[in-house]
């Protein structure tokens, strides 16, 4: 089961405020060669596109070049196999996506706004559960 999808065409896509927003370099799946992307991070789903969207906003009709949803069996950690800097694990449903950031300080904003996006999108957490994430993870987002 692959958690990666391609976006259906003419649909309507929210961008507007997102959790968090940038580039990062993406392994693809099956080369595994790596791609420099623009990601946006809202509620439990990572989009991807080849570039950044010119008309990211409530009712864009630019659709991305594919999602990843953080759902059950979530973890995110730095990754050390890859000998890339700056390189982290995304593991969701079984499956791994490789994400590098164009710096320490990047990786780790990325990082501490993924887990805790993801945390805030399940149901088993309580806002206290977020709060206390957000609170311990505080370093990374100065």
């Amino acid at each position: 089961m692959s958690l990666w999808k391609r976006a259906p065409k003419e649909e309507h896509w929210d961008y507007s405020n997102p959790i968090k927003d940038g580039y990062l370099t993406k392994r693809s799946k099956h080369i595994h060669q790596w791609r420099r992307r623009y990601f946006i991070l809202k509620g439990n789903k990572l989009y991807f596109f080849v570039e950044a969207p010119t008309d990211a906003g409530p009712y864009s009709k630019t659709p991305p070049h594919g999602s990843i949803e953080l759902i059950e069996y979530f973890s995110v950690k730095t990754d050390e196999q890859m000998n890339r800097p700056y390189c982290f694990e995304l593991l969701t449903g079984g499956e791994k996506y490789y994400l590098c950031a164009d710096s320490e300080n990047s990786k780790q904003q990325w990082m501490s706004a993924v887990g805790a996006a993801f945390v805030q999108s399940s149901n088993s957490f309580t806002a206290t559960d977020v709060d206390d994430y957000v609170t311990t993870n505080k370093h990374v987002y100065s």
